[in-house]
């Protein structure tokens, strides 16, 4: 396979993936943003307090945090696992190949001995 065509490849599974996993990250964002204001209305409710906005936007962000790593944690097995195809490919056409180089040696043997029998017959 070409280098291009490989990029691509992987360009296009990476979107493609990408698009698959939208709703699942809105999904889950949108539970912790739920969970969010459950807990932050139970916490008021309990303490008697409220939470600042500051408070509730630096907890919402470290769980958009752990929500982010997550999703980056998945889209790198998934180009490990698009490169290893990669590689399996260009292995089994070095393969192939080699095959075929392997081959054309011999038929160049083959040439040359016929060539040089030839010659030796016409120098007598």
């Amino acid at each position: 396979m070409k280098a291009r065509t490989l990029l691509s490849l992987l360009s296009l599974s990476s979107n493609i993936y990408l698009m698959s996993k939208d709703r699942e990250l809105r999904n889950k964002l949108n539970a912790v943003l739920a969970n969010g204001k459950s807990h932050h209305a139970a916490e008021a409710g309990d303490n008697g307090q409220e939470e600042s906005e500051e408070q509730l936007f630096d907890r919402l962000g470290s769980k958009l945090e752990v929500v982010r790593q997550e999703l980056e944690r998945q889209l790198e097995q998934l180009a490990i696992r698009v490169y290893r195809r990669m590689h399996i490919a260009h292995r089994n056409e070095t393969r192939e190949l080699r095959e075929q180089l392997s081959e054309l040696r011999k038929s160049v043997t083959t040439l040359e001995a016929q060539l040089g029998t030839k010659t030796k017959k016409k120098g007598h």
